[in-house]
């Protein structure tokens, strides 16, 4: 069943609006990452070109913390709308704009909105809506059935790409529409205890710039757990972005793809299991924590980098489609501890800022390991994959000691909170 069972009253409230926004939101937030390898294929640009434009898609969440600052004392409705005129506004343009950094600039603009504006956004309505014991079951459901409604609309997308590329143009101002509808809705959603809160925050003056940034460091150097969980994630981002930048040119190259598999195995085979298994992990999350979670999420994404190895070894489609599952199974525990992990470590009322810290520090990984994956493959080839399966695993181990140590108080606090009545985080 798409509804989870056994929710609080306000999740109940909260769960029944959020699923309609995030299934529209999905089709911006997917489709400009689609948008990435398509503008690869269509408009074949070098590597270096591919790989300037994926670490610029991922230096936007620098913007994080200062966003989060700007939400301290606002309403969600106006920054919903606030990033509906970030997200939607360039992808309509690109009915307009030619050429691969005639697009590009307008997935990096939405980008920002959909990530360094979004997460920490969705986290604040997470947080404050839904209890600890069933916040990952509810954000799996939200996953699992944007997925699935998206992957018909991704696959028709696909033959009308193979039919004439140009239409692009057309697929990217729709998808933006579609989304725009999401945030909307988004906007329209309360949090628990939003009047209080904005109240609270009304009172303390609005940091500058640089206030803000400082404050982020406070953050990671004050909250030892928070900083160590970060550095696992470190250690995993590093071996994700050894990989994504170079698959697509690799497997471009080596096994030459049609749009239509390449949607079946990106956004095909990879969201199908991922969907499929997706409440897997959100159940783990709420009975292991964020920790454990993570530790097994990242040592089954070995499979993927060592199947596409063997995928480019070989010649073989069939071995990437393989990969592209293991893929997907890993990513969906990956997702869930990236996206609703960082709510273990901090109070209610500054979810807005852990996520913020966190997406800061995808920016920062993402400054050095695009590029120094593309130096490794020029040395090692296809041996770039090897590196980020050993990269991976050192990330699953160092989580693992990592629940055992600083995180073992997040695995055993959400004890007895099924008992608790009061609003959600409190």
């Amino acid at each position: 069943m798409v509804f989870p069972k056994n929710l609080s009253f306000y999740g109940r409230y909260a769960f029944r609006r959020q699923l309609p926004a995030e299934v529209f939101n999905t089709f911006g937030a997917d489709t400009v990452l689609l948008g990435q390898f398509v503008l690869t294929r269509i408009f074949q640009p070098k590597p270096w070109e591919t790989t300037l434009l994926f670490s610029l898609m991922h230096l936007s969440f620098f913007l994080s913390p200062w966003f989060a600052e700007r939400m301290r004392g606002r309403s969600t409705t106006r920054l919903f709308h606030f990033m509906f005129l970030l997200a939607v506004l360039p992808l309509v343009g690109t009915a307009f704009t030619r050429g691969f950094w005639g697009v590009g600039p307008a997935l990096v603009l939405a980008n920002i909105a959909f990530v360094s504006l979004f997460v920490p956004l969705r986290n604040r309505l997470l947080r404050a809506n839904y209890h600890d014991w069933e916040r990952g079951r509810c954000y799996a459901a939200f996953k699992s059935t944007s997925a699935a409604v998206y992957f018909g609309c991704a696959l028709w997308a696909a033959f009308e790409l193979e039919a004439n590329p140009q239409r692009i143009h057309v697929i990217l101002p729709t998808a933006g529409i579609l989304a725009g509808i999401g945030i909307l809705i988004f906007s329209r959603i309360r949090e628990r205890g939003q009047g209080k809160r904005i109240r609270g925050d009304d009172e303390r003056r609005r940091r500058g710039f640089k206030d803000v940034y400082r404050d982020l460091f406070e953050l990671y150097r004050t909250q030892r757990a928070f900083f160590l969980f970060q550095v696992g994630f470190f250690i995993y981002g590093m071996g994700f972005m050894f990989t994504m930048p170079r698959e697509m040119d690799m497997v471009g190259s080596v096994l030459k793809l049609d749009y239509p598999l390449i949607v079946l195995g990106i956004y095909g085979v990879t969201p199908l299991v991922k969907m499929t298994c997706i409440r897997i992990f959100g159940n783990l999350l709420d009975r292991a924590g964020p920790c454990i979670l993570s530790s097994v999420a990242f040592l089954l994404l070995v499979a993927y980098p060592l199947g596409v190895f063997l995928a480019l070894q070989f010649a073989s489609p069939i071995l990437w489609l393989v990969a592209r599952g293991a893929f997907g199974f890993a990513m969906a525990g990956v997702d869930v501890a990236w996206s609703v992990g960082p709510l273990s470590f901090g109070p209610r009322e500054q979810a807005p800022r852990y996520t913020a810290a966190h997406i800061f520090a995808v920016g920062i990984r993402a400054s050095i390991g695009p590029t120094l994956g593309h130096l490794v493959s020029l040395v090692a080839g296809s041996g770039v994959f090897l590196a980020a399966a050993g990269l991976l695993t050192g990330a699953s181990l160092f989580m693992r000691r990592l629940a055992r140590g600083a995180c073992a108080h997040l695995d055993g606090r959400k004890k007895g909170d099924r008992e608790h009545n009061g609003a959600p985080g409190e």
